[in-house]
């Protein structure tokens, strides 16, 4: 299923893939084009004692893939392809890989590898600025809106997308597992992807010691310490 950006019919905004198939196919493009992607994840509780229900891939064209681990079935990680990306040498652009990284390995034995947290970057490019170490982590909504390479009206309909997707799932994230997903919820998470590759973009030139902390990061998230909970998570850890 395509679905395109209103007012551009022509332009596919994102795709969402719920057959083994096609989810190996696509894989399979993704691994022969070897070009950076953006990816993230919503789920149930997300994290080791959660269920993972959707993956999301952002494409540099502006294309955003989504695909539905719940339709598709556990095998959309191995015969689907998304094990040999997310393990593989591909540039994966993500934001705040904690929890995914931890829901990626213990529940599908997938170790997430070759990405570049974003978070990381942004906090240390704000540090620099700032001249001073905040012990906080910020959102992807504060990353966007600070994120000045992207006109005024994106960052504003990023923040009321993001505002009506929390309103749906904030009290109830069973609703990741529902079928037909509403396209507020579908819009939300393919929003979580759209706009990595500027930030990415933006904040290149901080890059070379983003790749380490990252895997440091994915580490600690999947070893077998207690994982941060609630307000521990917006504590930095790196």
């Amino acid at each position: 299923m395509t679905r395109t950006v209103k007012g551009k019919e022509a332009t596919p905004m994102y795709e969402i893939v719920t057959c083994i198939k096609k989810s190996a196919a696509v894989c399979a493009a993704i691994l022969r084009e070897n070009k950076p992607i953006a990816v993230d994840f919503e789920g149930v509780k997300l994290g080791r004692h959660g269920e993972l229900c959707l993956v999301q891939v952002g494409l540099a064209t502006g294309k955003v893939i989504i695909f539905d681990v719940v339709s598709i079935g556990a095998g959309a990680f191995t015969r689907g392809g998304l094990k040999s990306v997310l393990e593989g040498d591909v540039c994966k652009l993500i934001f705040d890989c904690r929890a995914d990284a931890d829901a990626l390995f213990h529940l599908h034995g997938v170790k997430l590898s070759s990405a570049l947290d974003l978070q990381i970057l942004f906090c240390i490019k704000r540090d620099r600025e700032e001249g001073r170490r905040d012990r906080y982590v910020k959102g992807l909504s504060f990353a966007i809106d600070h994120c000045l390479e992207l006109p005024a009206a994106q960052r504003a309909a990023s923040r009321h997308l993001k505002m009506l997707g929390r309103q749906m799932f904030q009290d109830n994230s069973e609703i990741w597992k529902v079928r037909p997903l509403k396209d507020v919820l579908i819009q939300y998470a393919a929003a979580d992807v759209l706009h990595l590759h500027t930030m990415f973009r933006a904040w290149s030139k901080d890059i070379p010691e983003i790749y380490m902390q990252t895997t440091f990061r994915v580490e600690r998230s999947i070893s077998n310490q207690p994982q941060p909970q609630g307000n521990q998570m917006a504590l930095k850890d790196f």
